[in-house]
Order: C-alpha cells, then structure tokens, then sequence
C-alpha cells in the first residue's frame, strides 16, 4: 500500500515551486465599478440629444464653416459608434497632394492640415461641466478628401474618419497631448475600414 504523500513545499514538483501565487479576487468582477455607466443608444435618446443641442449645432456650423467646410447636406449630427454616442461632423478637405499619394498619406495630411486645427475651436462650444456628466463620449469628423495636385484640378476623393474620445480631445485641447496621441487614442476608419495611422511615416512616405 502507497503511503499518503504530505502536500508541503519540500514534496511539490520543481515547477510547482516557481508557479507565483496570483491573490484572489475578493469581489466578483460584474462588483467591479465602471467608469462610466452604459450609454443610451437609442434612436430616442440620440434624437432627444439632437433637439438639446439643436441651437448649438446651428450656431456652430454658422461660424466655423468658413474654416470647417461643413458637407451642406449632412447637418452635424449625433450618432452611435462602438456602444458610445459621438457627435459625428461631416467635413470637406481638399488637399494639394496629387493622385499617387497613399489613402494613409491623405488621411494623416487631412488630419494635420484641417481636422487638428478644427478641434479646439469645436470645443469651445462644449464647455465640460463638473457637476453634469458629459451628454455625449466623444467628436467624430467625417472627412471627404478632394486632391488638387499641382496644375491639375480637384479630383478624385478618400472618405476618412476620426473618432476621438472627449477625454482624449481635452488633453489635446489643453496642449497635454500630441495629435499622435490622439489618433491612437480614437478610431480610424478609411472608405469604411479601420486603420492605424502613424503622422509622421504617412507624411514622410510621399506615397
């Protein structure tokens, strides 16, 4: 008859021995607080934020589009995007680049050469609240890239979106961030495919 072996650390095998000890979770992990509770998605609650904000939207597309060049016929809107709730602006941006550049090349120059400088000034219409939480999560800005080369006119277009998170477009705003910091942060997307964008190989490819 085989006697009982002992379970102590001089009996355990070697690789027992060199296995840490991970503490146990002293709650379960639905107990755990999130940081922000789930968003309403809904048509209603999107169309309920829309009518909140209506005079905002307006007065905002009045003065920025001399600089923003607001697509006409898609009014700035809030829309669903990854169980988050952004307030999606449709943009023109017509760079001087010709049709051999790369969509990652156009993307990071629409980025650098429109879309950055749009950001803050969109901000300033949305002064955070401490005591309200946020009615939205972030700002997505829907670009249609028209190229204008050199000696030949506007043709051909990329649709490319950025969606940034607010807390992400804050730290932008206040200079704690870097643009690259800010794309690696959001989301995005190419003629409807998401990609990773990095400013400085894009721009530097020429291609």
């Amino acid at each position: 008859m085989n006697a009982e072996v002992a379970d102590t650390p001089e009996t355990r095998s070697g690789v027992d021995k060199i296995v840490p000890a991970f503490p146990k979770r002293t709650k379960p992990i639905d107990d755990v607080p999130h940081p922000h509770p789930p968003r309403d998605t809904s048509p209603q609650a999107l169309a309920s934020l829309q009518a909140a904000n209506k005079q905002t939207l307006e007065t905002l597309v009045k003065e920025l589009d001399p600089q923003a060049h607001f697509v006409s016929y898609a009014a700035p809107s809030f829309v669903a995007f990854r169980q988050s709730v952004f307030l999606e602006l449709s943009i023109n941006s017509t760079l001087n680049e010709n049709s051999g550049a790369s969509r990652y090349r156009l993307a990071a120059m629409a980025f650098d050469d429109h879309i950055a400088h749009l950001i803050r000034p969109v901000l300033g219409y949305f002064k955070p609240d401490p005591k309200q939480d946020p009615q939205f999560d972030g700002i997505g800005f829907s670009t249609t890239v028209h190229l204008n080369g050199k000696g030949q006119p506007a043709s051909g277009s990329e649709a490319i979106e950025f969606f940034f998170p607010m807390e992400s477009l804050r730290c932008y705003e206040s200079y704690d961030c870097t643009g690259q910091q800010l794309i690696d942060a959001g989301t995005v997307l190419i003629n409807g495919e998401r990609v990773s964008l990095d400013l400085q190989i894009a721009e530097g490819s020429g291609r």
